[in-house]
């Protein structure tokens, strides 16, 4: 017997909708998922906060970092690029270049999630302490914006887009709404190292934090 043709026009309409709903729902549940921080994580934060608070002290951003490691490689320590491999995937030239400047970091081994770590939290601090202000004091949600943007895509390219920022007019110093609309890279590096820090400082950082991750934010959240 055909149920279906029996019922009311009222009755197939309530069906409807709630066959919508429950779609709905589940569609939520799946999109919801992406942004949870992975269980995958949580074997690595005892050894990411040693990692970090090597380079930046007991009040180190591991949460910071831990959102660094999540976009670069989803804590998949056998992720691997066409130029960067491992958990924070390092490239062969900056991952020899850290260890022969860090030699208490051991020889260069970007597969080894340990070394991954305490590689990426040195050259974090590195960068940090890099970026000094043209005119005026940088900062801090800026200066973490414009470490990330090193990390990403290197700390020449950094500095060649604040000189192109001052050379237009804009303020070097300041990251959003300034440096970061101002480079001469391909349009497809630009895409990805703008969206980066984004990434990492006001969505991922956040969600760490609310999972209890040691840190304070240093962005507002955007997401």
């Amino acid at each position: 017997m055909n149920y279906w043709k029996k019922l009311s026009l009222e009755a197939k309409i309530g069906v409807g909708i709630l066959v919508a709903i429950v779609l709905v729902g589940l569609s939520t549940c799946v999109r919801a998922s992406d942004y949870l921080v992975p269980a995958a994580a949580d074997q690595y934060e005892k050894a990411l906060t040693d990692a970090a608070q090597a380079a930046y002290g007991l009040d180190a951003p591991v949460a910071r970092l831990a959102a660094l490691i999540h976009v670069e490689s989803h804590w998949n320590p056998q992720a691997q690029s066409p130029w960067a491999d491992g958990l924070a995937q390092f490239t062969p030239l900056t991952a020899g270049w850290i260890a022969q400047i860090r030699p208490e970091l051991g020889p260069a081994d970007p597969w080894d999630p340990e070394w991954s770590m305490r590689a990426a939290a040195q050259y974090t601090k590195l960068l940090y302490n890099q970026i000094k202000p043209f005119d005026q004091e940088v900062a801090e949600c800026d200066r973490w914006a414009m470490d990330l943007s090193a990390y990403n895509g290197g700390a020449t390219w950094l500095m060649r887009d604040r000189k192109l920022t001052q050379f237009h007019g804009a303020d070097p110093d300041r990251w959003f709404g300034h440096t970061e609309n101002y480079s001469r890279r391909a349009q497809w590096a630009i895409t990805e190292n703008r969206a980066y820090p984004v990434k990492v400082l006001m969505v991922w950082e956040h969600r760490y934090l609310r999972s209890g991750w040691p840190g304070s934010p240093v962005c507002s959240a955007r997401v």
